[in-house]
């Protein structure tokens, strides 16, 4: 794992509040809304320390070996928090660093695990914000066709 720079924040858990509105704020079924909400709170009862969780084997972070049956991961508090860490990089509360950060694919091996790379590309997040920024929309560009 990199050494992280000692001007860069250690990683930390968000308010509750914050993540608890920002997924209702969230156009999804009510029923998956408080399954995420669920999912949160129970990674934050195993993981009360963030950077904890940073130091623990990269296969109980990601929480499912490539291969794996999605409905029965080998680590499920990491696997379902994933929606809830994605938030985290992108509020700024954590970093993940490129090697560490991969995603789950349809790879056929199943020894290796994925990285968060990986995991936030299959998510569609390829933004990477400084810290303290916040999360905008991005602006939409209307086609004239000249």
């Amino acid at each position: 794992m990199p050494v992280p720079c000692t001007d860069e924040p250690a990683p930390q858990h968000c308010p509750r509040l914050e993540y608890i509105v920002s997924v209702a704020q969230q156009a999804i079924n009510p029923h998956y809304r408080l399954r995420k909400i669920r999912f949160h709170r129970n990674f934050l009862e195993q993981w009360p320390h963030l950077p904890t969780w940073f130091v623990a084997p990269l296969a109980e972070r990601v929480g499912r070996i490539r291969g794996e049956d999605s409905r029965q991961p080998s680590f499920p508090t990491s696997y379902l928090a994933r929606s809830s860490l994605v938030f985290l990089g992108l509020r700024g509360y954590a970093r993940f660093d490129y090697p560490g950060c991969s995603a789950l694919s349809n790879s056929s091996s199943t020894d290796r695990v994925p990285t968060w790379a990986e995991i936030l590309a299959s998510m569609h997040w390829w933004t990477r914000r400084p810290h303290s920024a916040s999360i905008a929309p991005l602006p939409i560009r209307r086609c004239t066709g000249r």
